[in-house]
């Protein structure tokens, strides 16, 4: 994996929130992480400061995860994106969507760190 990745976490759920934020801490790569609430938020905090791997709940408030992978995909298309759902049966309207990948969020604590190294070392995860 590369390093300084700057990963950015969306999700309104604040304890998941959390949770993905302390595992992601553990990673020497990340050096700068970013907590959002919405995907709104999200497509904002992009335009300010720039990440390299956005982690996106599906069901998010403003603009849910899927408009908010569309927007982010458009202006940015070099930023990983990652769909995140309690819905397993998202995947393909993600993907359709511009999502780099999909993970159900009951997988991602055993799957993050290797889905965070295939992104940064270029490969594509679904």
């Amino acid at each position: 994996m590369q390093h300084n990745v700057h990963v950015l976490v969306a999700d309104d759920h604040v304890d998941f929130r959390k949770c993905l934020v302390k595992l992601l801490d553990f990673m020497p790569e990340i050096t700068r992480i970013t907590e959002v609430a919405n995907g709104r938020e999200a497509v904002d905090q992009i335009a300010k400061q720039w990440h390299d791997v956005v982690l996106l709940d599906s069901d998010i408030p403003v603009l849910d995860g899927l408009q908010a992978t569309r927007q982010i995909k458009a202006q940015w298309p070099q930023i990983k994106v990652v769909l995140l759902s309690v819905d397993p049966y998202l995947r393909a309207e993600a993907l359709a969507s511009g999502a780099d990948g999909f993970v159900a969020k009951d997988e991602i604590v055993p799957n993050l760190l290797d889905l965070l190294t295939s992104f940064t070392a270029g490969d594509t995860m679904i």
